[in-house]
């Protein structure tokens, strides 16, 4: 059994389960709690309240002092779920103890330095702790079947990849950069062509080395909007509402004006079916797989600084005006 413990006790650590009982885990300790081999032993949070509530929903002690928990429970696997400005420092503690597994919420740390000196300290310690990065959509089918759709070319050559996202860029919309660089690949080089003004939700453009464009639109909406669409030479495929939807579209002759075409809904089965699945649980098994294996989770702090990178570069040319 390896022994879990969670640092932060909001939203994402076990709330979004409370009392709302979903078919799938929403959260860590959910996660954790599922798995028939790891054993939920312990919680951390500076906000009395929060510890109370954990304790007498989980019934799981809580500690005010995360580095007091881990040093008590000497956990196995640690959960990051406190606020971006303490992931760094948090996850720099369990790298030099070699804890052997983090699941990092999203994203991993405040600027992309922080996440390669995470990186290294990581490497520095002979690569004994596996760092998951919980950027899900690498683990729900429809987003990784647009991942084949592309670099399979099942529609052809893609010319444009539009991205819509809203509820703030670096919280929101890094989930959906994070999905660009999954099906692009994190190894691939690019450049920003503009930026708008909007701080919260930017609209921008990118342009990768092999001349594929990348279209941005930053929605200032009281929702979650956030679709990915790959506009192809023989159809068009997308992912909408946050993953819940897929749309497959293919090219055939315009019934009206021979010689011309359109796209026109296809009941072909590239995409499957939206709909989010056993996320949780999925990031979770990869987590613990790839340290039983040796090898990296499939989101991990390489992958993660990719989107991080990108934000940064934008906040730099709003900057400049």
């Amino acid at each position: 059994m390896y022994r879990a413990t969670i640092i932060g006790l909001g939203k994402i650590a076990w709330r979004f389960d409370e009392n709302h009982p979903a078919p799938v885990a929403l959260t860590h300790a959910a996660a954790l709690l599922g798995h028939d081999r790891v054993k939920l032993v312990g919680g951390a949070s500076p906000d009395p309240v929060d510890r109370r509530a954990f304790e007498a929903e989980l019934q799981v002690p809580g500690f005010a002092s995360f580095e007091e928990m881990l040093e008590t429970l000497q956990p196995h696997l640690v959960s990051i779920c406190s606020p971006t400005e303490y992931h760094y420092q948090q996850t720099l503690y369990c790298l030099t103890r070699e804890v052997p597994m983090i699941w990092l919420e999203k994203p991993p740390a405040a600027t992309p330095a922080e996440i390669s000196r995470l990186a290294e300290v990581q490497a520095q310690h002979g690569g004994k702790t596996k760092v998951l990065v919980n950027y899900v959509r690498r683990y729900i089918p429809c987003y990784q079947n647009l991942g084949a759709i592309f670099r399979n070319n099942i529609l052809g050559p893609c010319r444009q990849i539009q991205v819509n996202s809203s509820r703030g860029l670096e919280l929101n919309g890094s989930h959906m950069l994070d999905v660009l660089f999954y099906i692009v690949g994190e190894e691939k080089k690019w450049q920003v062509d503009w930026v708008s003004r909007e701080r919260e939700n930017p609209s921008f453009a990118l342009t990768f080395e092999d001349g594929l464009q990348a279209m941005v639109s930053g929605l200032s909406v009281p929702y979650h909007c956030h679709d990915i669409t790959l506009v192809c030479d023989e159809g068009r495929a997308a992912v909408i509402h946050g993953g819940m939807t897929t749309c497959l579209e293919t090219r055939v002759e315009h019934e009206w004006f021979p010689g011309f075409y359109r796209l026109k809904s296809s009941r072909r089965k590239y995409l499957g079916r939206g709909g989010l699945g056993p996320f949780m649980a999925e990031a979770l098994k990869d987590l613990i797989s790839s340290h039983e294996e040796g090898r990296q989770p499939r989101s991990n702090l390489h992958t993660a600084g990719s989107a991080q990178t990108l934000i940064a570069q934008v906040r730099r040319m709003q900057g400049q005006g």
